[in-house]
């Protein structure tokens, strides 16, 4: 095939696609100028009454349109194609970016046939064709796009056409109305009330209603006899249009009219009636209300339903016939003169009117009436006395008194009362009275409780043994399994035929009476709380007063803590009970499976202490002990069944046995407090009493964890929840700040707001008070916290151990005084902020002028804005006071440290030198007085400790996120503590001085002191990291920082190797008698005053800045390689904010890594080698950054580390370094 032929083919090609690629593009335009053209038509005729001269104007235009938009879109661009496509190629590839065909096609085609450079030319646009396919120039993706926008376009408009609704049959009309009238809705105007009969001088309300389309407005047409039309608009509604034609004299025409649409003539008479002068209702209301009928004027009902209605009217004179219209139904009057009346019952809202019948027609004579339904509220009951717990001994009389009232009538009043769990006791407190007061009173001292009675077992008597198997007596020599099991079996009482008894016996210290009190109406009833009378001993003697039985101590009883838990399950249970009868459903299975698993958590915890009480054989030791334990597991056989109905949403039935296991806690309570006043009056060491009670009591206070349990109400929010409290009120005053501005712009900008602007300030007003409460929520929550920490703290505090602990209450009372003052001017803005915005409500209430609006609005945004800055620097200065805190307290707990390390190494030497003389050959150092002292002060060091360790635990989770690099100070302190054990520490060290082997521990004190230290730098570098962090240090400025000291680092330890005379050989000679000539030698040379090391005279600086005075090992600080993390962390966080080409980052990033490599091989003893390529590494990078610096901040912002302290000696070499430096980078 000739080339001229394949040429052909490729421009065929080619203009086939651009055909295409055309006729969709016209296709979409003119399916666009149609949606566009159609839908403003069908709106403008829908508005007017689908009036002919708009449809057809719109028609006219859509029909021009269409003609412009295919000449221009279609035809022409066709023919440009057919006859030149050449040019359509030449430009398509020109714009594609390459060279095109640089008009080789274009000459191809203005060539004649038989021209001998035809082909030649056709070869060269063939080879170029290859780089211009047609189906790359004419995208497939262009054609798909023209051809869904058109059929997008046209779907639209097709759906519009075929919905429900008035438009779419304006824009079929508009469509297709020229070829039929069907597809115009049926216009009318529905008006109301059409011919009407009225009073003369009544008024006439008249509403009309447009069906077929929707026009703006409607007029009303009215005329008397032998007058002119007259035209008044009607005003709009929801509904339609409505105008009240007032004080009718004479008869008259009317009808409406919109938009080429008038209604039908209607007429309104005017007749002379009498006029209603007196209007009177009687109420008999229903039988079970009790009440007496009464009397009112007001024409609005108001009633129960049922409530039987007697209506009365007086007239100004005789009614010929009159109607009552109750909900659009007629209702005859009785007529007697001037009196009519009739009666009705009611039972739905609605309205009524009365009116008169002249000639057959109805004459209104009043206005509408309106009736509503009254609710029959709930009762309201509460007991008044005792109104909470109650402790009592069981001859007591305790007064117990119920108000109750209704809105109608009560039916019923109960107190139901049960003992020790058992079935529900009534009594009935019911009165025939909308109010009750009545008191009623528990005689304790006639109260049964009953209790089951079994037969004795029997028993066999073996001399002197008694062997108890079960409930049977076995007796010695007798076997399981052998004959003696007939023998067994005949004494076991279930195969007797004795069958259990109860007795009913009188209450007894821990016995429980829970009651309520319940109220009834018609249709519901309430109860109150649920109370408890709690049975006592008489004389109440467990006060455990810590002054009597030697040494020991006691508190309050551990049982106090279980028992509580479950009277908080038992109330809620109950609470639940009632919440289900007010139908909220939902949330009560919720809370029914959270308390299911409170109490099966509980009962474990009570199952695990009974067993490790009978592992330990305490039971056995002890016979209060062993009824401790009966009790106990008298309460966890109650709790199971209790926590599967409360699993099963089975609350009536979880009730009871909850309050069983109550009861038998209460027992164990009153037991084991018989045990701590046992063993206070025991007036041995430790209290006095036996052993197993205090081992119980400490297996107790282990399983239940008393200082921290599960079952906090909430009240001690974690700080990382508080932390996003304050965020989230933070994110909601901002929020209120923006809108209280944009409703004052509003102001500004109008003279009158709108109802949903009134709204709007309305509801932010709401939201600035559910936020007040939030925030006074959130200081209680501080404060309760704040409150238990000093407690705790007084707890843990001996006596004569007080100096530290009084110091840091101190500070803690400074801080919380400070937190105080910021959260009463928080409270105060917010205060102001609600102020403003009541004052704006009642100025738009009062109608006041703009300006009182404006500056009312401005000053609540000013206090919302106040409020949200306060809150910010609350912030700031909490986390502030939170860091200083911890570093403070770490600074002098290591002083104390190290005080308590010198009196030990003191006592040490004083102890030798005493023995080795034979002055005191069992010399201890310190008086007896002084080791208790000492012991004291190791014991509150420890607490000390972990009070700080808690509180930076908590900071940790409040200000990780702010703080990050400090967040992280802070763990590698905690990780301190944990590796180096140093509460461990603290506690073996006060136990060994306590015991009079202070001698022992005196060698380990110098690891502990080391330890504090390094706690002590953590925190101060947290305290720094933090601050800078609110001073807006960037990365940047941190990573220079750290680069600094890690090179001030190193060059200390170049000055060290110059050291003291002396100095070196005391501190080698301290490692031990081994090391002692190594040590003196290295004294020797150090202590030169010429500076002379291994002859090689002062102390040189080599070619690269390295020292190369080491010789041998080179011991780094403890704590380098954590601030080298530390630095390669910050450089990497600070390149985004540096102005560097990818070449120098790469390189700043090969640094890094080789830092980095040296910190995983880390080498604690590194060589002269390491030394000065670490160095080197760390010049570079703190070169680098210090150029970015001030590349990136434009001025000497940057904080530089100290330059000026290099030896004078080593300046010129430093300089010399600097400068091959700044050569290698240019």
């Amino acid at each position: 095939m000739k080339a001229t032929e394949k040429l052909e083919l490729y421009l065929a090609e080619f203009r086939q696609r651009l055909k295409k690629l055309v006729i969709l593009q016209g296709v979409a335009a003119v399916a666009a100028v149609i949606l566009i053209i159609s839908l403003i038509a069908a709106w403008l005729s829908l508005e007017n009454g689908y009036a002919d001269s708009t449809v057809i104007t719109f028609r006219l235009l859509l029909i021009l349109a269409l003609a412009v938009v295919t000449l221009k879109g279609i035809v022409e661009p066709l023919k440009r194609i057919k006859d030149n496509v050449s040019s359509q190629i030449e430009s398509r590839s020109a714009k594609t970016g390459g060279k095109g065909f640089q008009g080789r096609v274009e000459t191809y085609a203005q060539m004649e046939q038989g021209n001998p450079f035809r082909e030649l030319l056709a070869e060269d646009a063939l080879k170029i064709s290859e780089s211009y396919p047609a189906a790359e120039q004419v995208k497939n993706k262009d054609m798909q796009i023209a051809g869904l926008a058109a059929a997008a376009m046209l779907a639209v408009l097709i759906y519009m056409s075929v919905g429900a609704g008035l438009f779419s049959y304006s824009l079929q009309n508009f469509l297709a109305g020229w070829a039929s009238d069907s597809f115009v809705p049926p216009q009318s105007i529905v008006v109301l009330p059409g011919d009407e009969s009225v009073r003369r001088g009544s008024n006439l309300r008249i509403n009309a209603q447009v069906e077929g389309f929707d026009p703006d407005e409607a007029t009303l047409h009215v005329r008397s006899d032998g007058e002119d039309w007259q035209e008044v608009p009607l005003i709009r509604t929801m509904d339609g249009f409505e105008f009240t034609l007032f004080s009718l004299q004479e008869e008259m025409d009317y009808y409406v009219s919109t938009t080429g649409l008038r209604s039908p003539d209607f007429t309104v008479q005017v007749v002379d009636l009498p006029s209603i002068e007196n209007l009177e209702l009687t109420y008999i209301f229903p039988e079970w209300t009790a009440r007496e009928s009464e009397t009112s004027t007001r024409g609005d009902i108001e009633a129960l339903a049922e409530t039987k209605i007697i209506l009365n009217v007086t007239t100004s004179g005789p009614l010929p016939a009159g109607e009552l219209i109750l909900n659009n139904t007629s209702q005859a009057l009785s007529i007697n003169g001037n009196e009519a009346s009739t009666e009705f019952m009611i039972l739905e809202e609605g309205q009524y009117y009365i009116a008169a019948l002249v000639g057959g027609e109805q004459v209104r004579l009043s206005d509408d009436y309106f009736i509503s339904i009254a609710e029959d509220g709930s009762p309201q009951i509460e007991l008044m006395r005792p109104g909470q717990d109650w402790n009592a001994t069981n001859i007591e009389e305790v007064l117990a008194r119920v108000d109750a009232s209704d809105d109608y009538a009560l039916e019923s009043l109960l107190i139901k009362y049960s003992i020790n769990g058992g079935d529900w006791q009534e009594v009935d407190l019911y009165e025939a009275a909308d109010e009750l007061s009545i008191e009623h009173i528990f005689m304790l001292e006639d109260m049964r409780t009953v209790q089951t009675r079994t037969a004795a077992a029997p028993k066999i008597e073996l001399g002197a043994f008694d062997i108890v198997l079960g409930d049977a007596l076995l007796p010695v020599g007798v076997e399981e399994g052998e004959e003696g099991e007939e023998e067994i079996a005949s004494l076991d009482p279930s195969a007797q035929d004795n069958e259990p008894t109860f007795d009913e016996i009188p209450l007894k210290p821990g016995d429980l009476i829970s009651y309520y009190a319940e109220a009834s109406d018609r249709s519901r009833t309430v109860q109150t709380d649920i109370y408890f009378i709690q049975i006592q001993a008489y004389n109440r003697r467990y006060s455990q007063s810590q002054l009597s039985g030697g040494g020991g101590g006691g508190g309050g009883s551990p049982t106090d803590e279980i028992s509580q838990r479950q009277r908080q399950i038992v109330v809620s249970t109950w609470n639940l009970i009632r919440e289900a009868g007010e139908g909220n459903n939902g949330q009560v299975e919720i809370n029914s499976s959270l308390l299911s698993e409170l109490q099966l958590t509980l009962a474990q915890q009570a199952q695990t202490l009974t067993d490790r009480a009978r592992a330990r054989q305490l039971n056995q030791q002890d016979e209060d002990v062993e009824r401790f334990v009966e009790s106990m597991d008298l309460a966890i056989q109650a709790m199971f069944p209790s926590s599967e109905h409360l699993a099963s949403l089975e609350l009536q039935e979880a009730i009871q046995p909850a309050q069983e296991a109550l009861q038998h806690l209460l027992q164990a309570e009153a037991v084991f407090n018989d045990m701590q006043v046992g063993q206070q009056q025991g007036g041995s060491g430790g209290g006095g009493g036996s052993r197993a009670s205090q081992d119980l009591a400490e297996m107790f206070e282990l399983e239940m964890d008393m200082e921290q349990n599960q079952y906090e109400t909430g009240e001690s929010a974690s700080p990382q929840a508080q932390q996003e409290q304050l965020e989230d009120i933070m994110a909601q005053l901002d929020e209120l700040a923006q809108r209280q501005e944009q409703l004052a712009n509003n102001m500004r900008n109008q003279q009158q707001l709108t109802e949903a602007q009134q709204y709007q300030q309305e509801m932010l007003r709401r939201d600035a008070e559910q936020l007040q409460e939030q925030l006074e929520q959130l200081q209680q929550q501080q404060l309760g916290q704040q409150g238990q920490q000093q407690a705790n703290n007084q707890q843990q505090g001996q006596p004569g151990q007080q100096g530290q602990q009084t110091g840091q209450e101190g500070q803690q009372g400074q801080e919380q005084e400070g937190q105080q003052t910021a959260q009463n001017e928080l409270q105060r803005r917010l205060e102001s902020a609600i102020r403003a915005m009541n004052e704006t409500e009642e100025a738009m209430a009062n109608n006041l002028g703009s300006e009182e609006l404006q500056r009312a609005a401005e000053e609540a945004q000013r206090q919302l804005e106040g409020a949200r800055d306060q809150l910010a620097q609350d912030q700031i200065a909490s986390m502030r006071e939170s860091f200083a805190s911890m570093a403070d307290q770490s600074a002098d707990m290591l002083l104390a440290q190290e005080r308590m390390q010198q009196q030990l190494q003191e006592a040490m030497e004083l102890a030798l030198s005493e023995r080795e003389s034979g002055d005191n050959p069992n010399s201890r150092g310190m008086t007896l007085l002084e080791e208790m002292e000492l012991a004291d002060k190791k014991e509150e060091l420890a607490a000390d400790l972990q009070r700080l360790q808690q509180q930076m635990m908590n900071t940790m989770q409040q200000f990780g996120d702010e703080t990050p690099a400090a967040a992280r100070q802070l763990a590698e302190g905690n990780e301190t503590i944990a590796e180096r054990e140093l509460e461990l520490a603290l506690s073996d060290a006060a136990l060994y001085i306590d015991a009079g082997y202070a001698l022992y521990i005196a060698g380990n004190e110098r690891n502990v002191t080391e330890g504090m230290r390094a706690l002590n730098e953590s925190l101060e570098r947290a305290e720094q990291l933090a601050l800078g962090a609110l001073d807006g240090d960037s990365d940047l400025e941190q990573a220079l920082e750290q680069a600094g000291e890690l090179r001030d680092q190193l060059a200390q330890l170049s000055q060290q190797n110059g050291q003291q005379p002396g100095q070196g050989g005391q501190q080698q000679g301290q490692e031990g008698e081994g090391q002692q000539g190594q040590g003196q030698q290295q004294g020797g040379l150090g202590g030169r005053p010429d500076g002379i090391v291994n002859g090689q005279g002062p102390t040189a600086w080599s070619g690269n800045g390295a020292n190369t005075a080491f010789d041998g090992p080179i011991e780094m600080p403890g704590d380098f390689y954590d601030g080298l993390d530390n630095l390669t962390e910050l450089t990497r966080d600070a390149i985004p904010e540096m102005q560097m080409t990818q070449e120098q980052i790469n390189e700043l990033l090969d640094v890094i890594r080789e830092l980095e490599f040296s910190r995983v091989n880390r080498n604690d003893d590194i060589v002269l080698e390491e030394y000065n390529n670490m160095l080197a590494l760390i010049e570079q990078l703190e070169l680098s950054l210090r150029f970015e610096g001030r590349n990136t901040n434009n001025s000497n912002n940057v904080r530089t580390a100290v330059l000026d302290m290099i030896p004078e000696e080593y300046q010129e070499s430093v300089a010399e370094y600097y400068r091959r430096l700044s050569r290698e980078n240019n």
